[in-house]
């Protein structure tokens, strides 16, 4: 299955050095790039899915979940 993605370029161009400003420097670096755990948290809020059902293109629904909730 593919994912239709919700940011362009140059939406991410902009978001990227705000997001790493905002990121925790504690514990272990996620797996996820960043730009996919956006996607992946878009997706959901988009759809209304349950994190359980998250395409396995985003990633482990658990560790996209567990991110968000950090």
């Amino acid at each position: 299955m593919t994912v239709r993605l919700q940011l362009t370029d140059a939406m991410w161009n902009q978001m990227e050095p705000v997001l790493t400003t905002v990121k925790t420097k504690v514990g272990h670096p996620p797996n996820q790039d960043d730009r996919m755990f956006i996607e992946a948290v878009l997706y959901v809020a988009r759809t209304g899915i349950p994190w359980r059902d998250l395409s396995a293109e985003f990633g482990n629904w658990s560790a996209v979940y567990n991110r968000l909730k950090q």
